[in-house]
C-alpha cells in the first residue's frame, strides 16, 4: 500500500529535507557590524502574572480566535493551560508579546500532535470540514502568492504566512476550529476505520491523472518524493488543491479512509 506520506496542508512528514532547502533559499545572510555599539539597558523581564496578562491581551486582540480558545478550555482545560504556559514562559525569556497567529499556529500544532489521532475517528462531517477549512485556506492563498501557497503545504509557517494570517484570520480560525471540533468528535464518539487500500490509491491516482497532474506531481502527493531542483511553486499549488478537490468528489468510504490516515500522519508528523 503506498504510504501517502506527504499529506498535505501542514501535515508534511517526508519532505523535511524539501522544507528545510525551502527554509534555506529565503534565510538572511550573517553579517558582521563593521562598528561597535555601546550596549543599552534593556528592559525588565515581565514576571509570570504579567507575561500571562500579556498573552491573553493578545489573544484578545484576535477575536476570530476566541472561539477556538474557548472551546480548548472547555473541552480540553489541561491541554489549554499548557498553551498559556507556555506561551508565557516565551514571553518571561523573550520579553516581547507574543504574536496572535504565532499564538494560534502554536496552540493548534500542540493539539495536533498531542490529541490528532483522534480526528481520524471523527464523524463524516466534522472530518470533512478539516479538509474543507484547509482546502479553502490553499485556494486564497493560491490567489495571493503560489509560494506561500507551497510553502503552507510543506507546513511551513515563516514570517510571510504570519503577515498573510494577520489580513486573513477567518481562514485561519476556520482550520484551527475544524480540527478541534474533529478531534472532540473522534473522543466522544470514535468511528474507526480501515486503512486505504491499494485500490483506493490506484483509483485516486487514475482521478488526479484525470486532472492533467503530471506524473511527477501526483509522485510528489502519495509518496512523498523530493525532486532536485524541487518543483515550482506553481506545481505544489496547484497539485495540492487538485488533490483536495479530487478526493472531495471519491467515494464516501474511499474518501474518509484517505482522511483518517491524513489525521493520523498528521497527529505523528
Amino acid at each position: 500500500m503506498k504510504a501517502l506520506r506527504f499529506v498535505l496542508l501542514g501535515l508534511a512528514v517526508a519532505l523535511v529535507a524539501s522544507l528545510g532547502w525551502r527554509m534555506a533559499r529565503w534565510a538572511p545572510t550573517a553579517t558582521v557590524p563593521a562598528v561597535a555599539f555601546r550596549p543599552v539597558d534593556a528592559p525588565p523581564r515581565p514576571d509570570a502574572a504579567a507575561a500571562k496578562a500579556l498573552v491573553l491581551s493578545r489573544m484578545g486582540d484576535a477575536p476570530d480566535y476566541a472561539p477556538f480558545y474557548d472551546r480548548l478550555r472547555t473541552e480540553f482545560p489541561t491541554q489549554y493551560a499548557g498553551v498559556l504556559d507556555r506561551a508565557s514562559q516565551t514571553v518571561m525569556r523573550t520579553g516581547r508579546p507574543p504574536n496572535p497567529e504565532r499564538l494560534l499556529t502554536d496552540a493548534l500544532r500542540d493539539l495536533r500532535q498531542s490529541r490528532g489521532v483522534l480526528a481520524a475517528k471523527a464523524e463524516p462531517l466534522p472530518l470533512g470540514e478539516v479538509f474543507a477549512a484547509q482546502g479553502a485556506m490553499l485556494d486564497t492563498l493560491a490567489e495571493r502568492d503560489p509560494s506561500l501557497c507551497a510553502d503552507f503545504l510543506y507546513g511551513g509557517s515563516g514570517p510571510g504566512f504570519m503577515a498573510f494570517a494577520a489580513t486573513h484570520r477567518g481562514a485561519l480560525a476556520r482550520i484551527a476550529m475544524a480540527t478541534l471540533n474533529a478531534i472532540a468528535d473522534g473522543q466522544r464518539k470514535p468511528v474507526e476505520r480501515q486503512q486505504p487500500t491499494n485500490a483506493d490509491f490506484d483509483q485516486l491516482t487514475a482521478a488526479l491523472k484525470a486532472q492533467n497532474l503530471t506524473d511527477e506531481q501526483i509522485a510528489a502527493l502519495l509518496d512523498g518524493k523530493t525532486f532536485d531542483p524541487p518543483l515550482p511553486d506553481q506545481q505544489i499549488c496547484d497539485g495540492g488543491r487538485t488533490y483536495l478537490h479530487v478526493l472531495s468528489d471519491m467515494p464516501d468510504d474511499l474518501r474518509l479512509r484517505i482522511y483518517g490516515l491524513s489525521a493520523q500522519l498528521l497527529a505523528r508528523s
